[in-house]
């Protein structure tokens, strides 16, 4: 059995950690957006607030082996911790674990769709150059910069 101050301690934790993937959910579906939308340079300041998301992902799952340690809970799954409290409190960590696990689904599924996205977009655009490559009457309307091209990439393509 978790004791109550331990217990408290991982409610408040997981409550926070909540409210941080509610956060990158909401942020996952922005840049889907963005991303249908087209607007890079949006999409080009989404990809660093992203890498700030994963940094904290990365931090609070720090955080949460640690406090796992602190409070003696490492033999526990995080599932199973609801049936180690007191029933005052099982409710609400039950609620938690249920809430934090559907919020990491959807943040993966918006995500693999965003992916989808963006892979069909630059199979759009590849295919486009391609095509004004490969055919000399384009090459007449557009010159033959695409081929001499030898500045720098864009940011987007660099990022993807």
């Amino acid at each position: 059995m978790i004791e109550a101050e331990q217990a408290d301690r991982l409610l408040r934790f997981f409550d926070e950690m909540l409210a941080f993937y509610r956060s990158f959910l909401a942020f996952e579906r922005e840049k889907y957006e963005i991303i249908v939308s087209g607007d890079f340079a949006k999409l080009d300041e989404s990809l660093r607030q992203e890498q700030a998301f994963t940094l904290k992902a990365r931090g609070l799952e720090g955080d949460r082996v640690k406090l796992l340690e602190e409070t003696d809970c490492t033999q526990y799954r995080f599932g199973d911790l609801a049936g180690e409290m007191d029933p005052s409190r099982s409710g609400t960590m039950q609620k938690l674990c249920e809430e934090i696990s559907a919020t990491l689904e959807n943040v993966r599924l918006v995500n693999e769709r965003a992916a989808g996205m963006t892979r069909m977009k630059m199979a759009r655009v590849s295919k486009t150059l391609s095509e004004m490559e490969n055919h000399p009457e384009l090459k007449k309307i557009y010159g033959n910069k695409l081929s001499e091209s030898a500045g720098p990439e864009s940011t987007f393509s660099r990022k993807i």
